[in-house]
């Protein structure tokens, strides 16, 4: 017995209509609002009955039928409502009755939505295809208006062709596979025609014959002629007689056909643009959707990592506003292939400006509004001359811009980031406190310290370089700015995004100005016994709120027994408050940073020192990223240089160790007091 839902407000109505369509006792029997009315069980037939001002009515079907499209419908209504009824559910699938219905009609009409309804399932191996697609087409068009797409997915509309105009890259593709697979040609066959200046009608007909005769069992077959604007006009006259008057006679007919025709915006004859535009959708290109250039490139991001099982990454803020800024000439597609390319070839997160490629080369965007108008233009060669100067302006900043971020995906176990406390001793004489990891750690010993050596020409060369890349990231991306202004002054979106990135940028070099200020304020350190642990502790609890927000798993193993070291409190203050801040800045989202702290009895040129131990791990990083990435953000930090320099003015020794792209490991030994006789 075919599975049965009757829907109706009052159970006068619902009983007698359970009658007259002899329904089992498992049919459903409810109100619209029903919450036994469950889609993701969906039966094969609907009745519903349609009473009062229709609205609850509409709501069921609105919120039901797109999730049941296997399901038939039919519908009864009063013989005076039954136009209206009609034109309020215009979309539908459903065959409308009088009320009351004989019985034997109501059961027909039964019998025939469940024909109309019966489909096999879509079978495990189409439905990524299927699912990648609609995340896809709603990723891609989530901007725009498409009044015509509602029609293209209208049942009574099913032998109207779909006219898709737009540039390469814009999408034409996705559209047109969605149209199919969600619309209501998708029980049949998509057969795809491609069309080049040379293809011939004889050509064309032989690839649709064969395709109809491949399917001869199919009810609904659609044509997909693609890049029509390609093909001769005599050839396109051709086609436009088929899809106004059928298939030359001897070709293999389906019951039903539908032809979507997708072109450039220019090309066609005026016969086949007219034969094929009953229904027209025309997609613009991304230039003229500059406004989302920003979040299609967010959500190709995110959907890219999704769709390999990686954390979500981000592109940064300065990255986006020139992406903003490109005119696109391959649309959609050319962003997608940017930012796929560039995840692929670094870990980083976010992207940089620096990190951006295409086909291999560096890729620089420029002004959209300047660069889309030269597109069209006669005198496209001497602007073009000058933009070109003014990309390699700034491909040539971006190329000198620092990173001072490492790669955000973070794919480790939390016992790969824990350093056994036990490769911080030096002596069994030390006190081992309570919980300690007794695993030892062979490979630290090769990142101790070597003796502290004196500051000078070189440690002057890394300070200056450091200063330098922090600056000029901002410096750049004001650069950018500055040289667009003229061209965008009345773009009050863009001035609004100008004063935001000047103020951050601003705000960035004051706070490198502001650090280095502080810096050079000190006097020679005033050595004196400083707690250690507890000062780490302090600067820690101060940045609880930092790292709750980032949602990062700190691991604390501080050393409270011997914890007094040797130093200038405010020297070295500054010197982990830098420390801290940085690498908390450099640890990845939901990221695991390790510090520790323990006094080591010979640590320091064979001298008692309190060791802290500092590590986090960034993401895996592939071949790609290694021949792109080649520096360290942590190698290139101003704040680790100064607190280093901090440190060896303790007369204290400080290793950075970056060797391992996804790990960096900082080893810092600070002068301790040496046992005295009788202390335990």
């Amino acid at each position: 017995m075919t599975s049965l839902w009757i829907v109706h407000r009052e159970p006068y109505f619902r009983a007698a209509l359970g009658r007259l369509a002899a329904a089992s006792g498992s049919a459903l029997e409810g109100p619209p609002g029903d919450a036994c009315f469950d889609p993701e069980r969906a039966p094969e037939v609907v009745v519903l009955g349609l009473s009062g001002d229709l609205e609850s009515e509409l709501e069921f079907a609105h919120r039901t039928a797109p999730r049941m499209r296997l399901t038939g419908w039919v519908a009864v209504a009063e013989r005076h409502r039954l136009e209206f009824a009609r034109q309020l559910f215009d979309t539908l699938p459903a065959e409308f009755l009088i009320w009351p219905p004989q019985a034997t009609v109501l059961r027909d009409a039964i019998r025939r939505a469940a024909l109309r309804g019966s489909e096999s399932p879509l079978a495990l191996s189409m439905r990524p295809e299927r699912d990648a697609l609609s995340e896809h087409f709603a990723r891609a068009f989530a901007d725009l208006e498409m009044p015509g797409l509602l029609r293209a997915m209208d049942p009574r509309l099913l032998q109207v062709p779909l006219l898709i105009r737009g540039e390469p890259g814009t999408g034409r593709e996705t559209l047109a596979r969605y149209v199919h697979r969600f619309g209501p040609t998708a029980r049949g066959p998509l057969v795809q025609i491609v069309s080049r200046r040379d293809s011939t009608a004889s050509g064309l007909l032989e690839r649709i014959d064969a395709a109809l005769r491949d399917r001869a069992t199919s009810r609904i077959t659609t044509f997909w002629l693609q890049d029509a604007d390609q093909l001769d006009p005599a050839v396109q006259c051709e086609v436009a007689g088929w899809i106004a008057y059928g298939l030359p006679a001897g070709t293999p007919r389906a019951s039903t056909v539908r032809w979507i025709v997708s072109s450039q915006p220019v090309g066609l004859t005026v016969e086949l643009q007219r034969c094929a535009g009953g229904l027209s959708i025309e997609i613009p290109p991304l230039r003229d959707r500059s406004h989302a250039i920003a979040h299609l490139a967010s959500s190709t991001a995110l959907a890219w990592c999704s769709s390999r099982g990686l954390r979500p990454r981000r592109i940064d803020e300065y990255a986006l506003f020139e992406l903003s800024e490109y005119p696109w000439p391959g649309n959609l597609g050319e962003l997608e292939a940017v930012i796929a390319q560039s995840l692929a070839a670094t870990a980083r997160d976010p992207l940089k400006t620096e990190d951006l490629i295409l086909d291999g080369e560096p890729f620089a965007a420029v002004d959209a509004e300047s660069l889309g108008s030269l597109l069209d233009s006669d005198e496209a060669s001497d602007e073009a001359s000058d933009e070109a100067t003014r990309i390699a302006v700034v491909e040539a900043d971006a190329a000198e811009a620092a990173t001072d971020e490492p790669p955000a995906e973070l794919i480790t176990e939390m016992e790969e980031v824990a350093i056994p406390i036990e490769a911080l001793e030096g002596s069994a004489a030390a006190p081992e406190p309570a919980g300690v990891t007794q695993a030892a750690l062979p490979e630290l010993e090769t990142v101790i310290a070597e003796p502290a050596t004196p500051i000078g020409e070189a440690w002057l060369k890394r300070l200056s370089g450091a200063m330098s890349h922090e600056v000029r990231n901002p410096l750049t991306a004001l650069r950018t700015f500055t040289q667009l202004l003229p061209e965008r002054h009345a773009d009050e979106e863009f001035r609004d995004r100008f004063a935001q990135y000047a103020a951050e940028g601003l705000d960035r070099i004051e706070g490198v100005l502001t650090g280095l200020d502080r810096l050079a304020a000190f006097r020679e350190p005033e050595p004196r016994p400083v707690d250690v642990g507890r000062m780490l502790e302090e600067l820690l609890d101060k940045r609880r709120n930092t790292i709750h927000e980032r949602r990062l798993l700190v691991l604390e193993e501080l050393d409270r027994s011997w914890p007094e070291a040797i130093g200038d409190p405010e020297q070295l203050r500054f010197a982990f408050e830098s420390l801290l801040d940085k690498a908390l800045e450099l640890v990845p989202e939901r990221g695991d940073l390790y510090i520790a702290s323990k006094r080591h009895e010979s640590g320091l040129r064979s001298q008692p020192s309190v060791r802290i131990l500092l590590r986090y791990r960034g993401p895996e990083a592939g071949d790609a990223a290694a021949q792109i990435t080649d520096l360290s953000p942590a190698a290139n930090a101003l704040a680790f240089a100064i607190a280093e320099l901090l440190v060896q003015a303790q007369h204290g020794s400080f290793a950075l160790d970056t060797s391992d792209r996804n790990e960096t490991l900082i080893v810092i030994d600070l002068p301790a007091e040496s046992v005295k006789t009788g202390a335990a």
